[in-house]
């Protein structure tokens, strides 16, 4: 039996509140999935950049492979070590992970993106004066 569990993140940067009301405001349009059947694409959008997966692919590795900064440690749910600020998209999980996650988070370790992404992740910075000089 698979279970199928689906969180949804609403962008506060781009909804207004009146009282004890959300109220939306202008939405900025990020790239559409690419629904074909050949290559599904999802687009990711950091603090400093933006990269295009494949549906299905791990988010995580991605993440690595592109240079991002972030931890990670099992790589199955378990830790949380990896756990990453979602400003808006959705996610799914084939299981429910056992770290916890607060409703604007997410583990990109175990988790499928459903639609494009907006992520609070910064590009690895690397400090020149402590790499030291190669040659």
């Amino acid at each position: 039996m698979i279970f199928l569990e689906t969180m949804r993140f609403v962008d506060y940067g781009q909804v207004g509140f009146s009282g004890n009301h959300a109220v939306p405001s202008e939405k900025v349009d990020m790239p559409k999935q690419n629904n074909s059947l050949a290559n599904p694409t999802v687009f990711i959008e950091t603090a400093d950049s933006n990269l295009e997966i494949a549906s299905g692919d791990n988010l995580l590795d991605a993440l690595l492979d592109s240079g991002h900064e972030i931890d990670y440690q099992c790589r199955g749910g378990y830790c949380g070590a990896c756990r990453t600020t979602v400003i808006s998209g959705e996610v799914e999980y084939d299981e429910l992970p056992l770290a916890h996650v607060n409703h604007d988070e997410i583990l990109p370790c175990c988790c499928r993106v459903k639609e494009s992404l907006r992520l609070d992740v910064k590009l690895r910075q690397i400090d020149e004066e402590k790499q030291g000089d190669l040659f």
